[in-house]
């Protein structure tokens, strides 16, 4: 999606629209793990199949849904939020992401994070 605007941004409208962006890409998440769930693809009792190409994707997704559906910010005290977010990093092999929140940009992270759980799901 691109947005034009009329007048120009300040600093102010880009971290608002950022903020924006970001929740709208956690929604995403949470209502995609949601939909996986409601499908028995997974949930807290179905387990992953590591075998699947696929399966580690669909475990960072299963990871970001607790975390979305329960905190609001990241805590790099945390150890589990640590761990994915280091995780996911590493993973994506990201070279730019904000301190602060866990990185989920689409194009780098949920573009191809989709893609991985829709081959996992074509093989069950």
């Amino acid at each position: 999606m691109k947005l034009t605007f009329e007048n120009s941004l300040n600093s102010n409208d880009i971290d608002n629209l950022n903020r924006l962006g970001y929740w709208i890409n956690q929604s995403f998440l949470i209502r995609l793990y949601t939909i996986l769930e409601y499908h028995k693809v997974i949930s807290v009792k179905i387990k992953i199949r590591k075998d699947f190409e696929g399966a580690d994707e669909l475990d960072i997704l299963h990871k970001l849904r607790r975390i979305f559906s329960h905190t609001s910010r990241y805590n790099p005290e945390n150890d589990e939020q640590r761990l994915l977010y280091d995780r996911i990093v590493s993973h994506f092999k990201l070279t730019e992401y904000h301190p602060e929140l866990i990185p989920i940009p689409v194009d780098t992270v949920i573009e191809v994070l989709v893609n991985k759980i829709k081959t996992y799901i074509n093989r069950l």
